[in-house]
Formats: C-alpha cells, sequence, structure tokens
C-alpha cells in the first residue's frame, strides 16, 4: 500500500531535517537510515514500513529533535496523527 501525503511529507522532511544531524544517532541508526534514505530514493511514495521500522524513524526523529512536519498549510484534519502508524 502506497504511503499517504501526510507520511511522504513526514519522511521527506524528517530526511532534509537529518542532514548534518545523524552524527547525534548510534552507528546502527545511521546505517538504518541510510538504508531508508535510499528506499525512499529508489521507490518514493509505494516504499512501505513496518510499524517496527516507522518506531526506529520515530526515535530516531527525536533523538535528532525532529518534531514533524511544517505546519504550513495545516487545516484541523492535517492534526491527524492516524495516517502515521506512531
Amino acid at each position: 500500500m502506497p504511503l499517504s501525503q501526510r507520511e511522504q511529507d513526514w519522511i521527506e522532511q524528517f530526511f532534509e531535517a537529518l542532514d548534518g544531524r545523524e552524527k547525534k544517532l548510534s552507528a546502527w541508526a545511521q546505517g538504518f537510515l541510510s538504508d531508508q534514505a535510499e528506499r525512499w530514493e529508489k521507490y518514493g511514495k509505494d516504499m512501505f514500513l513496518s510499524p517496527k521500522q516507522w518506531a526506529v524513524m520515530k526515535r530516531a526523529a527525536e533523538d535528532i529533535g525532529y518534531d514533524g512536519p511544517s505546519a504550513t498549510g495545516a487545516t484541523s484534519s492535517d492534526d491527524d496523527d492516524s495516517e502515521i502508524p506512531f
């Protein structure tokens, strides 16, 4: 199943936010995220992430201080995190 637009935005902005901050992460997390970035480049919205993979991405986001996509253009329905499985 393709990623929702919200999930795509989260991943894209997360990888942008990660640039230069990955040194805060463990070597394992850096390798995992490098693999996910390659998959994102290859598959884009057709990329699949398991709930465990989403959990690792969320932990890494917290570790680098990433809070999620910017609120630019957000509406009240954009505040629903139900599409992102964390």
